[in-house]
């Protein structure tokens, strides 16, 4: 299991070189423990007076250090019972000797220079558990956690008969690790649209239902593993990232070099600083896309004094998750949160879409190279791969839970790829996945509205209880005209085509006999102007309405 590549990093580790890779705290303190053995067996049997030359001593320290390398290894072999104990790359070979080929590259957490990878010796320790409900919705569920997806809900498909001539499939929820239970309807060809292993037709489908050939609804092959995006756990994680990458931005200005090299770019090869990485990202993405320009003048950046990640996006959950009472307190709050998340755009080092390209040539001019003649404009594996490695340096440092940038920007199939040899280990041998995906947006401070001031509404309504004739029935000179005996004696039916009261009456008694509208105006309030205008609705009255 240890190979010389293992001998020559507990050779560095004894000679004081740190940090060394895949060394552990235990291995080292092993490493230790025999290199002091070693120094008290050559001081008690080896070393004479005689041949303590310079020369000598030199040889001795090389000695001491090669042979405790060589005892450490021994050791390790001979006594190792606890996984928590071994090396990365040890832990791999454990899970390749469990069937399990998946372990290495996309499992969470790695966490200070000495740790192991403590997801990995869990998943180790769970594999066998998994193993024993292999094929279930459980294990899918599980499995994912361990690679940082926590909100996950798992759909299971029923063909279902939803009028006469129509079919749907309709996804139940089967197990969730969120608080959403809706159920996802598919359209019939949007199902099966470019899946070879489906054979019938949707009418094939209503005629085997209608000759008993089938029941519905009836379980099919199909399952769905939905994600739920959360916006207020990316911007909280981007905060801190912008604020990383302006302090190293400072720091290349003030020393020509930037200290913090922890970010591995998988297209490179290499492990840069998050600068470089982010810088890369936007470079590239600019030479696909087009991006806008903010209206406003500020960007996202912490701005605060601590240094810890956590207590960071604490104090950003802190102010953004709680939903503020009244207008004051949300207009105090949201102060509170620009101040402390927020920088004036002024003091941003990235000025326009070129900004990024032109540092990163000045910062890691290799890099730069690399990337400008890797792009090729109709791939966007590029990207993908440096959004990829952005959101695993998050993953790592700042947020477990952390979903990749790289999902929500280009759908689900950069999240198809990233999980598909996983989940189809553990899935039914026959059961085929589709991916549907959630977006949450959970920040009441910003996302709320608070009004202090009280609406009063009124609405002023003037009923007009005469109807102007079409002037067929009237004219403004003859009471012999009236088509209508006039009730009122003392009246007459004298008039201007009936725009006043008909022969005197209280109502307008022609309106029995006509086919006109009714015109009703009334006075509305303009809550832009701040006015009452006017304004006016009509409907036809039928033939024989009294009003």
């Amino acid at each position: 299991m240890f190979t010389i590549d293992d001998l020559w990093k507990i050779f560095d580790t004894l000679k004081g070189e740190e940090p060394v890779p895949d060394i552990t705290e235990v291995i080292e303190s092993l490493a230790k423990s025999e290199k002091g053995k070693t120094i008290e067996f050559f001081n008690n049997t080896i070393n004479q007076n005689s041949f303590n030359t310079d020369d000598y001593l030199r040889f001795k320290d090389f000695l001491i250090d090669w042979y405790a390398s060589h005892k450490t290894i021994t050791s390790l072999q001979s006594q190792i019972s606890d996984p928590h104990s071994m090396p990365d790359s040890h832990l791999d070979e454990l899970f390749r000797s469990f069937g399990y080929l998946y372990s290495s590259n996309k499992i969470s957490l790695v966490s200070s220079k000495y740790s192991v990878n403590q997801n990995k010796v869990n998943l180790f320790l769970d594999l066998v558990n998994l193993y024993k409900i292999k094929g279930t919705p459980r294990s899918i569920i599980e499995i994912l956690s361990y690679y940082g997806l926590t909100k996950v809900d798992l759909y299971e498909f029923w063909l279902e008969r939803e009028s006469l001539n129509k079919v749907i499939f309709r996804g139940k929820q089967t197990i969730s690790s969120t608080k959403y239970k809706d159920d996802y309807i598919l359209d019939f060809d949007e199902m099966i649209l470019n899946d070879p292993h489906w054979m019938l037709t949707e009418s094939q489908v209503l005629q085997l239902n209608l000759n008993n050939k089938i029941n519905l609804p009836s379980r099919t092959p199909y399952f769905a593993i939905r994600p739920v995006y959360n916006f207020r756990e990316i911007n909280g994680s981007l905060t801190i990232i912008s604020r990383v990458i302006q302090d190293q931005y400072l720091e290349f200005i003030n020393t020509g070099t930037i200290t913090n090299q922890n970010a591995p770019i998988s297209t490179f090869g290499k492990t840069c600083s998050l600068l470089e990485l982010y810088l890369s990202c936007v470079y590239i993405f600019n030479k696909i896309y087009t991006t806008g320009i903010s209206p406003i003048n500020i960007f996202s950046c912490y701005n605060g004094t601590k240094t810890d990640y956590s207590d960071i996006i604490e104090d950003y959950n802190n102010l953004t998750s709680l939903s503020p009472k009244t207008r004051d307190e949300r207009e105090l709050k949201l102060a509170e949160f620009y101040n402390l998340f927020t920088r004036s755009e002024s003091t941003n080092f990235l000025k326009n879409e070129n900004t990024a390209g032109v540092i990163l040539k000045e910062i890691n001019l290799e890099l730069y190279d690399h990337l400008t003649y890797s792009f090729d404009s109709n791939d966007l594996d590029l990207v993908i791969s440096l959004l990829i490695d952005l959101g695993d340096w998050i993953k790592l440092q700042i947020n477990l839970s952390y979903i990749n940038i790289s999902y929500v920007i280009f759908g689900l199939f950069t999240f198809i790829e990233e999980i598909k040899e996983v989940v189809n280990f553990f899935k039914p041998y026959r059961a085929r996945m589709k991916s549907v995906e959630l977006f949450e947006f959970d920040n009441p401070l910003s996302e709320s509205v608070r009004v202090g001031e009280i609406v009063d509404e009124r609405i002023h309504h003037t009923i007009v209880d005469f109807v102007e004739s079409d002037g067929d029935l009237l004219d403004s000179t003859s009471a012999e005209n009236c088509s209508w005996p006039c009730p009122d004696s003392i009246s007459s039916c004298m008039g201007s085509r009936r725009d006043t009261y008909d022969c005197g009456s209280y109502y307008d008694i022609g309106a029995i006999t006509d086919e006109c509208e009714i015109i009703v105006d009334y006075d509305n309030w303009n809550s832009i102007t701040g006015n009452f205008g006017d304004s006016s609705f009509i409907y036809p009255v039928p033939t024989g309405f009294n009003l």
